[in-house]
């Protein structure tokens, strides 16, 4: 990638335009509080407010470079900064006399602030589409053994949205050749001069830290960065855990992780509540749907309209899963003969262009209108509308130790596999998914996917 292309380079521009849009946004603050206020004193606070807000969303570091287009860490910054700017008018305006009433400071700074989250939201989303195209990335040196390296690699390509681009490592071979992954080596030393080097002579952005580092290495490499004017990344040593798990708690004179691995109770009872009662409004209205669906099943092959079969739930219990019909009667012998053609990604059998199917079962399939008497399961307790999907025995069976963790949880109607890719997943990106909604679900995560399963359906991608 050229220097040209990196977000360091188009970071003063973008900047510069941040800054305007919010010294803009908070003129539309004062422009109510001049509304709302005596104009003497209201021109004077409506200074205040436009000079204020800006200069404080900057003392919370809201205009650097780590900071511009990361979302919730931006957002967290202007929060922060509006905050102070309510409390500081307040204060100020009861200290003049009420000259600005708490009221109209109640109007015109969420005016500001809205303005200011809106827009710092579409740019965010502008970062986001120009880094799928391979632009406005930070050039990443890693440093570190060289399986470690490869597990960040396959994590940091797999989310381009994070601005990480590769340049290559620096650590001790683990195997011949200079590559790997693609990445080059440029240095097997991880001395802090080397890398620091290393950062001048390739215009690195970020270094990233991954394998088992000392505190006293950590500490040397972010002040030999910091004089270089780079950043450093700490990899830790868990991975796919949601920000809301962890807790940062000092041990002695060191500082640990602390991971919630319990989910909490009433998070639980609620999510059970809400699968059985939005479960069952689901399936009276889907019931509309499902008569004429299954009467067109039974008008275009033999056979009954609705098929069912043994699937593993929750801690391995085995439940009887429903689904229309979409294949023709007696498909479940002719699967032995299509194992060589399994695109199932190891978790589900799945053939692309499957002769098993009926007609009309690749537009259910498609429009996964097949899927609907699963809302039976749902409200009897045996599914959840949310979380991985339940497996065949035969499946469950080979997994391996890790992989049975996605038995914690009641199998889904949906989850991160349906919005991730579906069937156009590979095995390893689909278990990745279901573990990641197993170890870090919340129920604000279960609304955000029934939400982007509609998407996902209505688009078709993976359905087959």
């Amino acid at each position: 990638m050229e220097p040209a292309q990196t977000w360091r380079t188009q970071f003063r521009a973008v900047r510069l335009r941040t800054v305007v849009r919010e010294v803009v946004a908070a003129a539309a603050g004062g422009a109510v509080l001049l509304a709302l206020t005596a104009p003497g004193a209201a021109l004077v606070w409506s200074v205040v407010l436009v000079v204020a807000l800006p200069a404080t969303i900057a003392a919370f570091g809201g205009y650097r470079w780590r900071v511009l287009g990361e979302g919730v860490i931006e957002q967290r910054a202007v929060a922060r900064a509006g905050t102070c700017v309510v409390v500081v008018l307040v204060t100020a305006g009861y200290v003049a006399g009420d000259a600005v009433p708490v009221a109209v400071v109640a109007a015109s700074v969420p005016v500001a602030l809205g303005l200011v989250v809106a827009g710092r939201a579409v740019q965010g989303r502008s970062i986001l589409a120009r880094r799928a195209g391979g632009a406005a990335m930070l050039r990443t040196l890693i440093v570190g053994p060289g399986p470690a390296m490869r597990d960040l690699v396959s994590q940091v390509r797999r989310a381009p949205g994070a601005g990480y681009d590769v340049i290559g490592w620096c650590g001790d071979p683990d195997e011949p050749g200079g590559t790997t992954l693609g990445v080059p080596r440029l240095g097997s030393d991880e001395a802090v001069a080397s890398v620091a080097d290393l950062v001048g002579r390739e215009r690195v952005d970020v270094v990233m830290l991954v394998g088992s580092h000392e505190t006293s290495v950590v500490r040397r490499m972010a002040h030999g960065l910091a004089a270089v004017g780079a950043g450093l990344v700490v990899a830790p040593p868990v991975a796919e855990v949601a920000s809301s798990r962890v807790r940062i708690r000092p041990t002695g004179d060191l500082w640990s992780i602390l991971l919630d691995v319990e989910p909490r109770r009433p998070a639980v009872a609620g999510k059970a509540v809400i699968d059985r009662v939005l479960g069952a409004a689901l399936l009276a209205v889907a019931s509309a749907v499902l008569v004429p669906v299954m009467a067109a099943v039974r008008l275009t092959s033999p056979g009954p309209a609705l098929f069912r079969q043994e699937r593993i739930g929750k801690d391995g219990r085995p439940f009887t899963m429903w689904k229309v019909r979409t294949m023709y009667v007696g498909s479940d012998d002719r699967r032995t003969e299509l194992l060589p053609q399994d695109e199932g990604n190891g978790l589900l059998f799945k053939v692309r262009h499957d002769p098993r199917i009926t007609p009309i079962g690749h537009l259910l399939r498609r429009t996964s209108l097949d899927e609907l008497p699963q809302l039976v399961n749902v409200v009897r307790g045996e599914m959840s509308l949310v979380g991985p999907r339940p497996a065949l025995p035969c499946k469950v069976a080979r997994y391996c130790d890790d992989e049975r963790g996605r038995l914690a949880v009641k199998p889904g109607l949906t989850g991160l596999w349906q919005v991730g890719g579906r069937s156009d997943l590979n095995r390893e990106d689909a278990m990745r998914l279901d573990l990641r909604y197993v170890e870090n679900w919340f129920l604000a995560l279960d609304f955000r996917i029934l939400w982007r399963t509609v998407a996902a359906v209505v688009g078709g991608r993976g359905a087959y």
